[in-house]
């Protein structure tokens, strides 16, 4: 397909422009070295011929003081080390969600980092649009998606950049605007402007240039899948991405620990991403499913399946919710003079929840359950329109 490259009506890109940081534009770690072209196992040692009895207690001590060296504080702060480490860590200081509200609250620094919400509320779309406006900005992404391909999510980047021109459009004429407003279904199946599409493509395309990576896993990626496809584009790019995986619960263990129970599986499997998050220094983002017990109440760590490990280990825990869900008439009836009546009952509070998924938009919130970077607790609201995969900032 000739992609031409035409906006309509001079309309800016939706997405933020690039970052000038050390990680938008070199964004390599410490630890990622010299490019290599492919990940070589380790070879095996030759055996020595006629070798010369070693002395492993002198060896051993050797070893030893090595290790009580570079555990050091003392030489950690009188070297290079803790400097470098500073000087390293402010090269994120400016570093972008892309949501304005969540930038107010502290810069995207290196971690593991989980998002969690009930079903419906829109995990993908935030994922998948915070995942474009990182590859906006400069950072190269992969995203692993477990359910859904390549052909769905795209269809998705076109229809929010569809709303959000339409939206500029409208705001210049009094709130009028004959620019069109696609849905990602009417994209993908061939029911809007082939003409408008191909121009919107090309300009999506412009902006993210080649830093956008999705594989499609159907149900099939296993943790270690995971890690030696991100450990090989380290290798042979010698960048760092941001790396994002919706979702944890449906990704496999490796063939060896098939027979692990879930609550095992998922510790097998956060352990290893902070492993690769800490060898790495890099960000790392897992969308999680919640307990189905959950669903009717505010989020909080343990309403995260299999919790914990992911209360334990992940840096930033995120919490995507309606915020009907802080509403205290939710969970209490009170009649006109405030006089409070009584528990709704379970039935009750999904009735008010599915009401309020009828909104356009949808109210959401999202809360900073766990911030091992600054304070929990804080939260920040979106206006979320599901028809157009758009999460906007309020």
């Amino acid at each position: 397909m000739n992609l031409n490259i035409d906006t309509g009506k001079g309309v800016p890109s939706p997405f933020p422009a690039p970052v000038q940081t050390a990680t938008a534009t070199q964004n390599t770690t410490p630890q990622a070295g010299v490019a290599a072209k492919t990940i070589q196992p380790p070879q095996a040692a030759a055996p020595v011929q006629n070798a010369q009895p070693v002395n492993t207690q002198a060896q051993s001590i050797s070893t030893h003081a090595n290790i009580f060296t570079n555990a050091s504080t003392y030489h950690y702060l009188t070297g290079n080390g803790f400097m470098n480490d500073i000087a390293f860590f402010n090269t994120y200081k400016d570093r972008k969600t892309g949501f304005a509200n969540m930038d107010l609250i502290q810069p995207l620094l290196p971690g593991l980092y989980g998002i969690g919400a009930p079903p419906s509320n829109g995990k993908t779309t935030f994922s998948w649009q915070f995942a474009n406006q990182q590859a906006c900005m400069g950072e190269y992404v992969l995203y692993f998606a477990q359910e859904q391909t390549k052909s769905e999510l795209v269809p998705k980047s076109l229809s929010h950049r569809f709303y959000m021109a339409y939206r500029a459009d409208a705001s210049q004429n009094n709130g009028q605007s004959i620019l069109p407003r696609y849905t990602s279904i009417d994209i993908r199946y061939g029911n809007a402007d082939i003409a408008r599409v191909q121009s919107m493509a090309a300009a999506h395309a412009l902006d993210i240039q080649d830093r956008l990576f999705v594989f499609d896993g159907g149900f099939s990626h296993t943790i270690d899948d995971i890690i030696l496809c991100v450990e090989s584009f380290i290798h042979q790019t010698g960048r760092t991405p941001v790396v994002i995986l919706d979702y944890l619960q449906i990704i496999e263990s490796p063939n060896s620990q098939r027979t692990l129970d879930s609550k095992d599986k998922i510790d097998q499997i956060v352990k290893k991403l902070k492993q690769l998050q800490l060898k790495h220094t890099m960000t790392i983002i897992v969308v999680s499913s919640l307990n189905r017990l959950n669903y009717t109440m505010p989020i909080e760590l343990e309403s995260f399946k299999e919790s914990g490990s992911i209360e334990y280990t992940l840096d930033v825990v995120w919490g995507l919710e309606l915020s009907i869900l802080s509403d205290p008439n939710l969970p209490d009836i009170y009649d006109k003079t405030g006089k409070k009546l009584g528990k709704r009952s379970e039935t009750e509070k999904r009735i008010m929840l599915s009401q309020a998924k009828l909104d356009t938009p949808r109210s959401m919130k999202l809360k900073y359950i766990k911030n091992r970077f600054g304070a929990a607790g804080q939260s920040v609201l979106f206006d979320y329109y599901p028809a157009y995969e758009t999460f906007l900032p309020r």
